[in-house]
């Protein structure tokens, strides 16, 4: 088998599959000696799916693999996190493109985490496939416009709204839209692009029964989002974000209908800047990309630099 001997681990089919080891899958599979799902219920497909194995994820459906939803995720779920676009074009042509666009028992559906996580193609991909996914929301109502605003994925935002029609001010189930998200978030690039797109102003957070005791506030009512992006104090970013949503709204009275200009780069960082250690999202069992020099920005909120060897359980506590 392709696997050296020096490893201490037994190959199993999980194993190689997660490796990409075609062979050692082939070998597998003709002793059924190894099992598709593990004693942990994961799945050998979902292994391969995470780290973009495509042939694998191939030959594991072709050998009667099932795409099952496990802790909420799906093979295709973790394909779309980690943005294995021709895993997914495997899935959607040997599953069927509904039952990889829209899975039972995921707390988020393959487009909501591509789109949180910037993969374009991904988004593309599944959109074409199934127009309706753009409707999903996970299980805090966010919609794609607003996972992608809490990841701060600017070109994602403008793809969904500009490119496929997505609503720009709708509401979770918290009464936050997209902006108020991408303020939460701290994602200057995502609020630039809301409201270079028109993103309202209006409207305000549902009321938090358990927010602290604050002398002057009104905790009968949520939060506005000039409220949500001062309530940080001296955070440097968010006073930056700050005036410019001032002067946006100044901009929409002077000049209805007329879109507002993009958000000035921040004095402390250039603007092609990408990610504080230069890294890349990279599953277990992937390849490692090539390496690219050591940049400067602030973290973001969903911890790309240091991706975890396998996606998280639960991506819900973006706020």
């Amino acid at each position: 088998m392709a696997t050296s001997q020096k490893d201490d681990i037994e190959l199993t089919l999980m194993l190689a599959a997660k490796r990409g080891e075609l062979e050692d899958v082939e070998k597998l599979l003709a002793a059924g000696t190894s099992p598709l799902v593990d004693e942990d219920g994961n799945t050998a497909i979902a292994a391969a799916a995470a780290a973009g194995h495509h042939k694998v994820v191939k030959r594991l459906l072709d050998a009667g693999a099932e795409d099952l939803c496990v802790d909420g995720w799906t093979a295709g779920c973790k394909a779309a996190f980690w943005g294995q676009v021709a895993v997914l074009e495997v899935l959607i042509d040997k599953l069927g493109a509904d039952l990889v666009a829209s899975p039972s028992g995921t707390t988020m559906t393959p487009l909501l985490y591509a789109c949180l996580k910037g993969h374009k193609e991904c988004a593309k991909l599944l959109l074409d496939a199934v127009p309706t996914a753009l409707t999903a929301r996970d299980s805090y109502g966010r919609t794609a416009v607003m996972l992608a605003a809490s990841g701060g994925k600017a070109d994602m935002i403008k793809f969904l709204v500009t490119e496929r029609g997505a609503p720009l001010d709708e509401t979770s189930s918290d009464g936050k839209t997209a902006l108020m998200w991408a303020v939460s978030a701290h994602q200057a690039a995502a609020v630039s692009a809301l409201v270079q797109l028109g993103a309202s102003l209006e409207g305000r957070t549902a009321p938090d029964p358990h927010a602290a005791i604050i002398p002057g506030k009104d905790n009968t009512k949520g939060e506005t989002v000039h409220e949500l992006v001062n309530s940080t104090g001296r955070d440097p970013t968010q006073r930056f974000v700050s005036a410019y949503l001032e002067n946006y709204a100044k901009h929409l009275k002077a000049s209805p209908g007329v879109p507002m200009a993009p958000m000035e780069p921040f004095p402390h960082k250039a603007a092609d800047e990408t990610d504080i250690f230069g890294a890349e999202d990279v599953p277990s069992g992937a390849p490692a990309p090539a390496k690219s020099s050591m940049l400067i920005e602030e973290v973001s909120s969903d911890a790309d630099a240091v991706p975890p060897a396998e996606p998280p359980a639960d991506l819900d506590t973006l706020d």
